[in-house]
């Protein structure tokens, strides 16, 4: 009994050493597969490197495409791609460019800024379709470019370009539509507008067809287009643009239709063939669009509907002028620096005031508001330094006078003061929340302004060029200064500020040289609005911080 008790006991330890010796055998095992298991990962890791690396190096650090073209790889926002290329350089100087559409499976959207510039060998450039916006001066000197190439005119007018030399049709006068010289222009029904100089100097037109799907013509948009005789404008079109018809010396016959509320500075400038002369003043349909500058009285003709923008800017001999009810619209600048006009009457027909209408009529003593206008652009009479009165009918539903100066009905918003008063100091009513663009611009008489607790915005160039001005004090609920908003504000020396304020515009307090500001938060809170905020003009003024009124 005792030896088979013994035997079992030693078949036992046995066992035991035999299972201790396996599971030695399985960790060195799994330690030596362990260690393969690294090497791959090592020799993985290098391999994703590697390739990223030439990745980086073949997408990112501007690769060179076909003709010598240079793309850099940016994200952006804005379109529906992820990733997008723009062409930042052209190498040699070639003679046709293709620009494709992909580069290396990656959209091409942008031309960027002075790519071609002075490529003298350039005589034909086909643009894609998924290009989006062109920059500042890309063909300039393109001297012996003559064809430009493309394959869809809506997405060809949504291009947006910076400048005339942006558009290769300034050097190039010929546009090919899938090869087929463009003569009789179609632009297919969806376009909603019609970009800055989409067609700048295209020779080869001769007319042009518009869906009612447009609503704004841009600006130079076929400035230059020579050949163009006709063309249909469609109800739809409440904007036509600066220049957009400048130099369409052909051009015979054209009808403006009633949707349109703006046309803008020389639209039709060197339009002999539908511009009408009357007494000193063009007339393109029933819009005047310019007026002989030594004209000293005007009686605007019945059924005219519109004052084109500075269409009797630098009028300097115009004293007086009638404006019949047929009128409607008075555009931007309408009546710019007309420094003899000393009274306009405007007709209860008028709707629509726009910016700087009567800037600088330095004559003009006061001025009565209908009750059927509802829009008035920024500082509509800025600038007219023997204004004393700003009159609004008391049924007009949008604007009111308070004290002769101009404000919006509910009284939140300051658009115009009087700025030929010769009050010294002026106090901002509690109703007022935010200053309007150019409100007090050119006020030379007041030298103390108090801005109540109610404000929150002081709107750009507010209060550019008040030249008195020395005190400002700006309450506590303000949290914007628009740009160059003091300006100019040349006698500007002390200013109180908010720590409420949490923008203040480029040149904000341009040419204030001498001004001390009363800051009512911290230096740190200072340094940090400065840092963010470092074109405001107050790098040189003397801070005093913490500053606790009395």
């Amino acid at each position: 009994m005792a030896r088979s008790k013994n035997k079992l006991e030693a078949e036992e330890k046995n066992k035991q050493t035999i299972n201790e010796y396996e599971e030695y055998i399985e960790q060195q095992g799994g330690i030596k597969e362990n260690k393969k298991q690294k090497r791959r990962r090592r020799w993985r890791r290098f391999f994703i490197f590697t390739i990223s690396f030439i990745l980086f190096m073949f997408i990112f650090v501007n690769p060179i495409g076909k003709d010598g073209l240079v793309y850099r790889l940016t994200a952006n926002d804005d379109t529906d791609t992820i990733l997008e290329y723009t062409v930042v350089d052209c190498i040699g100087d070639p003679k046709k460019i293709d620009i494709p559409e992909k580069h290396l499976f990656i959209p091409v959207t942008r031309i960027g800024d002075w790519v071609f510039v002075n490529c003298d060998s350039l005589t034909s450039v086909k643009i894609p379709d998924s290009i989006i916006s062109i920059g500042d001066w890309a063909f300039l000197g393109c001297e012996n470019l003559e064809d430009v190439y493309i394959t869809d005119i809506g997405a060809w007018c949504s291009i947006s370009c910076e400048n005339d030399s942006s558009s290769p049709l300034t050097y190039a006068n010929n546009l090919y539509l899938d090869g087929e010289l463009i003569t009789e222009l179609v632009i297919p029904k969806g376009v909603t507008s019609i970009g800055d100089y989409a067609f700048h100097d295209c020779s080869s037109l001769t007319s042009i067809t518009i869906p009612d799907s447009v609503t704004s013509i841009g600006d130079y948009a076929f400035y230059g287009c020579s050949s163009l005789t006709n063309i249909t404008i469609p109800d739809s079109v409440t904007n036509i643009g600066d220049h957009a018809f400048h130099g369409c010396s052909s051009l015979t016959s054209i009808t403006i239709p009633d949707s349109v509320t703006s046309i803008g500075w020389w639209a039709f400038y060197g339009c002999s063939g539908i511009i009408e002369l009357e007494n000193g003043v063009s007339y393109v349909d029933k819009w005047v669009i310019d007026c002989d500058t030594s004209v000293e009285s005007i009686v605007v003709r019945e059924n005219t509907v519109g004052i084109a923008d500075s269409a009797f800017s630098d009028c300097s001999s115009l004293v007086g002028i009638t404006i019949p009810n047929s009128v409607t619209r008075i555009c931007n600048s309408a009546f710019w620096d007309c420094s003899s006009l000393e009274s306009v009457t405007i007709p209860d027909s008028v709707t629509s005031i726009g910016d700087e209408a009567f800037y600088k009529c330095s004559s003009l003593e006061s001025i009565i508001i209908g009750d059927s206008v509802t829009s008035i652009g920024r500082a509509p009479f800025g600038g007219c330094r023997s204004l004393v009165s700003i009159s609004v009918d008391e049924n007009n539903g949008y604007y009111k006078s308070i004290d002769g100066n101009l404000y919006t009905k509910d009284g939140k918003t300051l658009i115009q003061y009087a700025v030929g008063k010769t009050n010294l100091e002026f106090l901002i009513p509690n109703s007022v929340s935010r200053i309007g663009n150019g409100a007090f611009w050119g006020c030379s008489s007041l030298e103390s302004i108090t801005i109540t607790d109610s404000v929150t915005i002081i709107g750009d160039e507010a209060f550019y060029g008040c030249n008195s001005l020395t005190n400002v004090t700006i309450g506590d609920s303000v949290t914007s200064i628009g740009t160059h908003a003091f300006s100019w504000c040349t006698s500007l020396t002390s200013i109180v500020i908010p720590n409420s304020i949490t923008s203040i515009g480029n040149g904000a307090f341009a040419l204030c040289s001498n001004l001390s500001i009363y800051y009512k938060g911290s230096r740190k809170e200072w340094n940090r609005l400065i840092n963010i905020f470092n074109s405001s003009g107050l790098e040189d003024a003397t801070i005093h911080y913490n500053y606790v009124e009395d």
